[in-house]
């Protein structure tokens, strides 16, 4: 075969690769269930995927936010602020003493599917979830979950096809049907749609690639 047949092969290549990449859905879900002492924050990472998410606490408590940290325990992630230090044995995510709200950061962006509560503390389950970009949290707002249980998936429907950066779960701060709601996430399933297919160039590479072997082609024939 020519060098030029050879070059203009190269081309055609880069740009079947460019019409064959697709959007891929990975779907994947965290189990925080486990054992690790209080901290600022954690991390947890997808396999496969390469999707991580990092958990960081706080609390709302007397028109204030005040720190908390986050736990890991059986039944899930729980947490613990700054005012109820000593004093919440169930070390659960509650309306307690304060408002407590756990704030998921996923890299990259992802669609949150749903939730799976693995632990009730205090009286109720009543808890509010909100996704955003900017991970701020809200002493009001959200929407409202009533009466889950323990061992139930929840589904999220933000009503829209965006991915989104954040997902922040509360405590009901509005102690809904009994006197406090606490609650431990046990797990969190979301799905993550990516342009390009696992081992295949992004399809700026591929027109990168694809320019390249036309270019070559040009100088080959000026040459001649």
């Amino acid at each position: 075969m020519s060098i030029t047949k050879n070059i203009l092969c190269a081309a055609i290549a880069a740009f079947a690769s460019v019409a064959s990449v697709q959007a891929v859905t990975i779907n994947y879900t965290f189990n925080f269930s486990g054992s690790s002492a209080l901290s600022s924050s954690k991390t947890f990472a997808s396999t496969p995927g390469g999707i991580s998410v990092d958990v960081t606490a706080t609390a709302y408590w007397n028109n204030s936010w005040i720190s908390a940290s986050v736990g890991q325990y059986t039944g899930g992630l729980g947490v613990t602020n700054s005012k109820e230090n000593g004093t919440d044995p169930s070390h659960t995510m509650d309306s307690y003493n304060g408002v407590d709200y756990l704030i998921f950061k996923f890299t990259p962006n992802v669609d949150v599917n749903g939730v799976t509560i693995g632990y009730e503390g205090y009286d109720d389950i009543d808890f509010r979830w909100w996704v955003n970009n900017t991970g701020t949290p809200s002493s009001t707002g959200g929407t409202q979950v009533t009466n889950a249980s323990v061992g139930n998936a929840y589904t999220f429907s933000p009503n829209t096809t965006d991915q989104w950066n954040y997902l922040i779960l509360a405590a009901d701060r509005d102690n809904t049907g009994n006197d406090y709601n606490g609650l431990k996430v046990k797990s969190l399933s979301i799905s993550y749609t990516t342009s390009n297919t696992p081992g295949v160039p992004d399809s700026g590479s591929t027109v990168a690639m694809l320019g390249v072997g036309l270019l070559s082609l040009a100088v080959f024939k000026r040459r001649k």
